[in-house]
């Protein structure tokens, strides 16, 4: 989550993020000149795929599994735990033998 902090004349959003060397989380602040942007940069840090624009259009839950590990399996697990999960929900789930 992202907060905005005023700061004489100016806003920061003030939020952390993760450091992929390290994996130590760090505060970054960024400022804006006005409330209205820095408003605008806090609603993309809380819900990316609103900030790209894209409407998903999940119908099913197959659909549903295979967005979710688009947008965060491919990114934030390992491979073995990647395909350990995508075989998972290929068997239990979608009902592929």
């Amino acid at each position: 989550m992202a907060s905005i902090v005023k700061r004489g004349n100016s806003y920061s959003v003030v939020y952390y993020h993760q450091n992929n060397a390290g994996g130590a989380k760090k505060q970054k602040w960024e400022t804006f000149h006005s409330l209205q942007q820095a408003q605008e940069r806090k609603d993309e840090l809380e819900n990316p795929i609103a900030f790209l624009g894209l409407a998903p259009h999940i119908r099913t839950l197959r659909e549903l599994l295979d967005e979710y590990i688009r947008l965060h399996g491919k990114t934030r697990w390992s491979f073995s735990m990647y395909s350990g999960y995508t075989s998972l929900i290929k068997r239990y789930i979608n009902g592929a033998a």
